[in-house]
Protein backbone atom coordinates (compact mmCIF):
# COMPACT_ATOMS: atom_id res chain seq x y z
CA UNK A 1 0.00 0.00 0.00
CA UNK A 2 2.86 2.44 0.71
CA UNK A 3 4.57 1.42 -2.62
CA UNK A 4 1.49 2.40 -4.63
CA UNK A 5 1.05 5.97 -2.49
CA UNK A 6 4.38 6.61 -3.26
CA UNK A 7 4.42 6.02 -6.89
CA UNK A 8 0.98 8.23 -6.93
CA UNK A 9 2.97 11.06 -5.15
CA UNK A 10 6.08 10.65 -7.96
CA UNK A 11 3.82 10.64 -10.98
CA UNK A 12 1.89 13.56 -9.66
CA UNK A 13 4.74 15.54 -9.23
CA UNK A 14 6.39 14.65 -12.26
CA UNK A 15 3.14 14.75 -14.87
CA UNK A 16 2.23 18.89 -12.97
CA UNK A 17 2.62 20.10 -16.41
CA UNK A 18 -0.71 19.00 -17.39
CA UNK A 19 -2.11 21.10 -14.66
CA UNK A 20 -3.11 24.76 -15.34
CA UNK A 21 -0.24 26.77 -15.97
CA UNK A 22 -2.51 29.93 -14.53
CA UNK A 23 -0.27 31.24 -11.10
CA UNK A 24 -2.25 30.67 -8.15
CA UNK A 25 -1.04 32.59 -5.00
CA UNK A 26 -0.91 29.85 -1.81
CA UNK A 27 -3.32 30.49 0.99
CA UNK A 28 -2.12 32.02 4.36
CA UNK A 29 -2.98 28.92 6.09
CA UNK A 30 -3.04 25.16 5.11
CA UNK A 31 -3.16 21.47 7.01
CA UNK A 32 -1.54 18.16 5.81
CA UNK A 33 -0.98 14.53 6.59
CA UNK A 34 1.77 12.85 5.89
CA UNK A 35 3.90 9.49 6.06
CA UNK A 36 7.65 9.86 7.37
CA UNK A 37 10.89 7.48 6.58
CA UNK A 38 13.16 7.81 9.82
CA UNK A 39 16.91 6.77 9.93
CA UNK A 40 19.25 6.73 12.96
CA UNK A 41 22.36 5.95 11.76
CA UNK A 42 22.29 2.81 13.50
CA UNK A 43 22.17 0.23 11.38
CA UNK A 44 18.11 -0.19 11.04
CA UNK A 45 16.89 -0.46 7.60
CA UNK A 46 14.84 2.56 6.72
CA UNK A 47 12.16 1.16 5.12
CA UNK A 48 10.58 -1.37 6.81
CA UNK A 49 7.20 -3.73 5.67
CA UNK A 50 4.99 -5.19 7.29
CA UNK A 51 4.37 -9.09 8.50
CA UNK A 52 2.61 -9.65 5.08
CA UNK A 53 6.02 -9.50 3.21
CA UNK A 54 8.56 -10.04 5.66
CA UNK A 55 8.30 -11.70 9.01
CA UNK A 56 10.96 -9.74 10.82
CA UNK A 57 9.85 -6.28 11.07
CA UNK A 58 7.28 -3.29 10.97
CA UNK A 59 7.33 -0.14 11.46
CA UNK A 60 4.15 2.89 11.03
CA UNK A 61 5.09 6.80 11.47
CA UNK A 62 1.51 9.12 10.79
CA UNK A 63 2.03 12.93 11.24
CA UNK A 64 0.20 15.80 11.26
CA UNK A 65 1.16 19.83 10.51
CA UNK A 66 -0.39 22.86 10.47
CA UNK A 67 1.93 26.16 8.63
CA UNK A 68 1.06 29.56 8.51
CA UNK A 69 2.25 31.51 5.56
CA UNK A 70 3.88 35.44 6.81
CA UNK A 71 4.59 36.71 3.34
CA UNK A 72 6.15 35.61 0.09
CA UNK A 73 9.07 34.57 2.02
CA UNK A 74 8.74 33.52 5.38
CA UNK A 75 6.35 30.68 6.61
CA UNK A 76 5.94 28.60 9.89
CA UNK A 77 5.30 24.85 10.36
CA UNK A 78 4.15 23.01 13.49
CA UNK A 79 4.20 19.15 13.29
CA UNK A 80 3.48 16.33 15.40
CA UNK A 81 4.63 12.84 14.19
CA UNK A 82 3.63 9.44 15.68
CA UNK A 83 6.53 6.50 15.30
CA UNK A 84 5.97 2.79 16.17
CA UNK A 85 8.61 0.42 14.92
CA UNK A 86 8.46 -3.76 16.18
CA UNK A 87 11.04 -6.05 15.54
CA UNK A 88 9.37 -9.88 14.56
CA UNK A 89 12.35 -11.82 14.10
CA UNK A 90 12.78 -14.94 16.67
CA UNK A 91 14.87 -14.61 19.53
CA UNK A 92 17.28 -16.72 18.41
CA UNK A 93 17.98 -13.85 15.54
CA UNK A 94 18.32 -11.01 16.97
CA UNK A 95 21.62 -9.63 18.18
CA UNK A 96 22.75 -7.65 21.57
CA UNK A 97 21.18 -4.36 21.14
CA UNK A 98 18.57 -4.93 18.40
CA UNK A 99 15.47 -2.77 18.99
CA UNK A 100 12.61 -4.70 19.50
CA UNK A 101 9.82 -2.59 20.27
CA UNK A 102 9.74 1.74 20.11
CA UNK A 103 7.31 4.41 19.70
CA UNK A 104 7.69 8.07 20.17
CA UNK A 105 6.31 10.87 19.49
CA UNK A 106 8.02 13.92 17.65
CA UNK A 107 7.00 17.71 17.89
CA UNK A 108 8.41 20.11 15.48
CA UNK A 109 8.47 23.93 14.82
CA UNK A 110 10.15 25.40 11.87
CA UNK A 111 10.99 29.11 10.49
CA UNK A 112 10.92 28.56 6.73
CA UNK A 113 12.65 30.96 4.17
CA UNK A 114 11.64 30.05 0.46
CA UNK A 115 14.85 29.70 -1.39
CA UNK A 116 12.98 28.86 -5.01
CA UNK A 117 9.83 29.74 -6.44
CA UNK A 118 7.68 29.06 -9.37
CA UNK A 119 4.51 29.53 -10.27
CA UNK A 120 3.12 26.20 -8.80
CA UNK A 121 5.65 24.97 -6.53
CA UNK A 122 8.32 26.18 -3.59
CA UNK A 123 11.47 25.14 -2.15
CA UNK A 124 12.09 26.16 1.35
CA UNK A 125 15.29 25.86 3.46
CA UNK A 126 14.32 25.68 7.62
CA UNK A 127 15.17 25.66 10.95
CA UNK A 128 13.91 25.11 13.89
CA UNK A 129 13.62 23.37 17.38
CA UNK A 130 12.17 19.56 18.02
CA UNK A 131 11.00 17.72 20.90
CA UNK A 132 10.93 13.62 20.86
CA UNK A 133 9.58 11.59 23.44
CA UNK A 134 8.87 7.88 23.94
CA UNK A 135 10.22 4.48 24.77
CA UNK A 136 12.28 1.63 23.56
CA UNK A 137 12.67 -1.81 24.49
CA UNK A 138 16.53 -3.45 23.64
CA UNK A 139 17.62 -7.21 23.33
CA UNK A 140 20.51 -7.81 25.81
CA UNK A 141 20.87 -11.60 25.79
CA UNK A 142 19.12 -14.99 25.00
CA UNK A 143 19.83 -18.33 25.74
CA UNK A 144 18.42 -20.97 24.54
CA UNK A 145 19.12 -23.77 26.88
CA UNK A 146 16.75 -25.20 29.40
CA UNK A 147 12.66 -25.30 28.42
CA UNK A 148 11.63 -22.35 25.84
CA UNK A 149 15.28 -20.62 26.84
CA UNK A 150 15.45 -17.20 28.18
CA UNK A 151 15.58 -13.51 27.38
CA UNK A 152 16.80 -10.50 28.97
CA UNK A 153 15.56 -6.57 27.58
CA UNK A 154 16.51 -3.22 28.61
CA UNK A 155 13.48 -1.05 28.57
CA UNK A 156 14.27 2.37 28.34
CA UNK A 157 12.67 5.89 28.15
CA UNK A 158 13.64 8.91 26.47
CA UNK A 159 12.52 12.53 26.22
CA UNK A 160 14.87 14.83 23.89
CA UNK A 161 15.25 18.10 22.62
CA UNK A 162 16.71 18.77 18.98
CA UNK A 163 17.69 21.28 15.96
CA UNK A 164 16.04 19.78 13.13
CA UNK A 165 17.73 21.59 9.81
CA UNK A 166 15.91 20.78 6.51
CA UNK A 167 14.55 21.21 3.19
CA UNK A 168 10.75 21.05 2.20
CA UNK A 169 9.30 21.32 -1.11
CA UNK A 170 5.70 21.79 -2.01
CA UNK A 171 3.61 21.44 -5.11
CA UNK A 172 0.16 23.43 -5.50
CA UNK A 173 -2.57 21.54 -7.05
CA UNK A 174 -5.10 24.74 -7.79
CA UNK A 175 -5.57 26.98 -5.09
CA UNK A 176 -6.96 24.95 -2.02
CA UNK A 177 -4.35 21.53 -2.38
CA UNK A 178 -0.62 20.84 -2.39
CA UNK A 179 1.49 17.99 -2.41
CA UNK A 180 5.08 18.04 -0.37
CA UNK A 181 7.96 16.25 0.34
CA UNK A 182 10.16 17.47 3.41
CA UNK A 183 14.04 16.12 4.13
CA UNK A 184 15.00 16.65 7.44
CA UNK A 185 18.22 15.99 9.73
CA UNK A 186 17.72 16.33 12.85
CA UNK A 187 20.89 16.96 15.61
CA UNK A 188 19.96 16.46 19.71
CA UNK A 189 22.17 18.20 22.25
CA UNK A 190 20.31 17.47 24.75
CA UNK A 191 18.99 13.52 25.27
CA UNK A 192 17.57 12.60 28.29
CA UNK A 193 19.11 9.02 28.04
CA UNK A 194 22.04 8.49 26.15
CA UNK A 195 23.07 5.23 25.41
CA UNK A 196 22.89 3.81 28.64
CA UNK A 197 25.99 1.56 29.46
CA UNK A 198 25.60 -0.16 26.68
CA UNK A 199 28.08 0.63 24.27
CA UNK A 200 25.72 -1.60 21.93
CA UNK A 201 22.48 -0.17 22.54
CA UNK A 202 20.83 1.20 18.91
CA UNK A 203 17.94 3.20 20.67
CA UNK A 204 17.83 6.88 18.77
CA UNK A 205 19.74 9.45 20.40
CA UNK A 206 22.02 12.09 18.77
CA UNK A 207 21.35 12.30 15.13
CA UNK A 208 18.04 10.92 13.27
CA UNK A 209 17.31 11.93 9.52
CA UNK A 210 14.14 11.81 8.18
CA UNK A 211 11.98 11.84 4.94
CA UNK A 212 8.07 12.97 4.81
CA UNK A 213 5.72 12.36 1.76
CA UNK A 214 2.36 14.46 2.12
CA UNK A 215 -0.64 16.23 1.27
CA UNK A 216 -2.83 18.91 2.33
CA UNK A 217 -5.31 21.88 2.31
CA UNK A 218 -4.97 24.94 1.53
CA UNK A 219 -7.43 28.14 3.38
CA UNK A 220 -7.90 31.47 4.41
CA UNK A 221 -6.48 34.60 2.75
Amino acid sequence: MNIKLHITVLMTLLMGSIFSQEETIPNKHSIGLGISYYTFYNGTPIIQTDTLFTPHSASRSLGLNYQYKVNEKVSWLASIDMYTFRDFSSLAEIQAGDIRHQNFMLFQWQYQYTVWQSKRSELKGAIGLSFRGGSAVVHVYYNNSGNGGTSLVLGKGYLDVGIPLGLNYTYYIGKHFHLNTRLTHTFFPYTYEKKTNYTWDKSPYWNMTSLSLGFGFNFGM
